[in-house]
This record gives structure tokens, sequence and C-alpha cells, in this order.
């Protein structure tokens, strides 16, 4: 048995965490197989990869990352590897409407009839990578519960009203990003979206090659040109455009982290000389990459 600890309000059961708790779940070395009906959550990784199957599909969460579920959905857990470090976060129905609804309402509509209720949320189910506010409050959550960190007051919402603002901004974002592709079906713009987030992570995983669009594309399952259409609409910015801000964002964190030189981070970039990383760091950065391997 791993080590497991439960923050949740009102008092719950310390151990417990079902669909009619507001909690947070951290486990350590929890090894376990189970089938189970969930309740709104995330399920974000801290260290190696937790694994679900969700139907036919068996989805993979790498650390770092988290994997939003909706309100009723089937999955399996299966077992993790030794040294898997993970976080969930569970939302009641009651909580995720309250906070969609005043997120959503004006003010004179919350004092007309402060007591009716908000809509139950639909999440787009992923799993989410890229950097953000939810993710960095996951990124701490982890931390403090790591640490066995023992200033969370339970009887406070703040933390799950918080989490659950962050959740559904999120979750906005992703509904606009997907109303923004031309296709007239709801269902394939969901479908070509996924296949996007999914060519998208590809170039997350591999920021440090030199890869072209029709690679990139061909990760996707689409063509050249439908790709970089329907990644436009949809980000606001063509594919190989993103990929450049991808590397630099990762040669930022190299230099931040110390141990490369300049030159190797251009390097790992895919910049044959200096000079031209130098110039696209500070474009995309704002500063030069000395004055962040300085800092």
């Amino acid at each position: 048995m791993g080590k497991i600890i439960t923050w949740t309000l009102n008092n719950h059961p310390p151990v417990l965490v079902s669909n009619e708790t507001n909690g947070l779940f951290y486990a350590e070395d929890v090894v376990r197989h189970t089938k189970f009906r969930s309740s709104f959550s995330i399920k974000f990784c801290l260290q190696n990869a937790i694994r679900y199957i969700v139907g036919k599909q068996t989805i993979n969460v790498p650390a770092g990352s988290f994997f939003v579920v909706n309100q009723g959905t089937e999955m399996e857990c299966p077992p993790c590897v030794r040294g898997t470090k993970a976080v969930m976060a569970f939302f009641t129905v009651d909580l995720l409407s309250d906070v969609n609804r005043v997120l959503a309402s004006d003010e004179t509509a919350l004092l007309d009839d402060p007591s009716e209720e908000g809509r139950q949320p639909e999440f787009f189910e992923y799993v989410y990578r890229q950097p953000g506010a939810l993710l960095v409050q996951l990124q701490e959550i982890g931390k403090k519960m790591a640490g066995e960190d023992q200033g969370y007051d339970e009887s406070s919402h703040d933390l799950f009203f918080s989490l659950a603002e962050n959740l559904l901004s999120l979750q906005r974002n992703t509904r606009r990003q997907i109303d923004k592709i031309s296709a007239s079906r709801l269902s394939t713009r969901k479908e070509l979206y996924r296949r996007l987030l999914a060519a998208r992570a590809f170039m997350y995983d591999r920021w440090d090659a030199s890869l072209t669009l029709e690679e990139v594309a061909r990760e996707a399952c689409l063509s050249p040109y439908h790709f970089h259409r329907s990644f436009q609409e949809a980000f606001g910015a063509a594919p190989m455009q993103c990929f450049k801000k991808i590397k630099m964002e990762k040669a930022k964190m190299l230099l931040a982290a110390g141990g490369h030189s300049v030159s190797e981070a251009a390097l790992c970039s895919g910049f044959a000389d200096v000079a031209g990383f130098s110039k696209a760091f500070k474009r995309e950065c704002g500063v030069s990459p000395s004055q962040v391997l300085g800092g």
C-alpha cells in the first residue's frame, strides 16, 4: 500500500472520495485495478504516468498533464508502476453547476433569482498539457499534498471554487476553439479538434526535432492543407509558427534551469547557429538567451 492523502469539504470521511464529495486525493505508489463510474474530476499526474480505459480507448496521462472527466463516465483504472504520483480533484454537480451559472450570468439575473439551479456543464474529455492557470494550480496543490502540508482549511471552499473557475475557463476556451473550425457539424468539429490537439502534443513531445508540416499533419491523419487551415482556425496561429513558439518555450526552460549553455539550447532547438537562435528567442520571449541564463 502506498501513500494516500485526502483533502475534502464538509468533514467528509478522510479516506473515501465519492460522487457526493468535493475532494482532493493524492496517491503515491498506489497499485489498484478497478472499474468505476466517475464524478466530475481532474486526473493530474505528477510523476511517471497514469492510465485509464474509457470504452475501447486507453488514455495515457503523462507527468505534467491532466485528464478532464465528465460526470458518469465509465472508466477502468489499470495498475500504475511503482513511483507513480498523482492528484485527483473531484467536484459535485451542485458546486460546478453553481460556479458555471455565476460565471455565465449577469449580476442582475443572479440577484433576481439566487436560488435558480445552474446548468450542469459538459467537458471535452481530453488529456491537457499546455501551460495555463489550471495546470499551475494543480502543480502547486501536488507539491503541498506530497509534502503533507497541514495548512489547508477543510472548512473553506476557496480552493475548490478556484479550481472550478479555472476548469470552467479552460472549457470555455476549448469550446471557442472548437466553434472556430469551419465544419458544419459539431461532431466533425470535435473530431477535428481532437486530432489537432494530438498533433500539437506531438510537437511538444518532439520539440527538439526538425519536424515538417507534412510530418505533423500525418500525426493528425489530415492532409497538409486541411491540417494547416483547421489548426489556424482553432488556435489563431499556423502550426509551424506554434512549433517555433514551443521550441522557444522549451529552450527558455532549459536555460532557466541551468546546466545548458546558449549554444546547447540552440542545438536542442534545431538551430544551426547561435545568432539565428538568439534572434528568434528574443523575438518570442522579449529577452535574450543570455539574460535568461544569467537569471
